[in-house]
């Protein structure tokens, strides 16, 4: 059995807007999978549309096993970067932080998508995430097969959840403050 926890947030709705909006795509979804006559006969996803706090976050990751970070644009990526960190598989777009974290992981799917122009992006700042800019919408279909990918190879045995939590830790040792100190060093040197 799998609970699939949604972590959602906008400065744009409500709290209950956004609610109503993730529930009624997840209904949407449901009925074009078609894997039950009824969509009461899916187990309900759990909505988390409120701010948490960091060790809220923090125990939010260490209850799952895959973050799924479909994001149109990410500047670096604190929530792949703390899965990887705690050794869960990651699926992300193929862009921004994540695709310098996830790139060459056997723990982890990067997903490409289509370029297009930002749009409809509210309540940010001034001049970012504008019509001038792009960003990157992932490819759905990409996206449904990794996760299925993900959640097979998940629930076959431990062996490859010990191979996340391994690969994570060294992973994430690329991007302590020494080791980028000491490769920001080599780029100043080096030029």
């Amino acid at each position: 059995p799998v609970s699939l926890v949604i972590k959602v947030s906008s400065g744009e709705l409500s709290r209950d807007e956004l609610l109503k909006q993730t529930t009624d795509l997840c209904s949407k979804i449901k009925q074009d999978l078609r894997l039950w006559p009824d969509n009461r006969m899916y187990k309900s996803e759990i909505m988390i549309v409120d701010s948490m706090s960091e060790d809220e976050i923090l125990n939010l990751h260490y209850s799952c096993d895959c973050l799924v970070n479909p994001s149109y644009g990410e500047g670096w990526g604190f929530a792949v970067q703390d899965a990887i960190g705690m050794g869960k598989y990651v699926i992300a777009t193929n862009q921004g932080g994540p695709k310098d974290m996830v790139y060459h992981s056997p723990i982890g799917d990067l997903i490409d998508g289509q370029t297009m122009p930002v749009s409809t992006v509210k309540n940010t700042f001034s001049g970012l995430f504008t019509g001038n800019e792009n960003w990157t919408a992932i490819d759905i279909p990409k996206l449904k097969t990794a996760m299925r990918n993900a959640y097979c190879n998940l629930t076959r045995d431990d062996r490859f959840k010990n191979e996340c939590k391994d690969w994570g830790e060294r992973r994430m040792k690329d991007y302590s403050y020494d080791s980028v100190g000491e490769r920001l060093k080599d780029i100043i040197k080096n030029g």
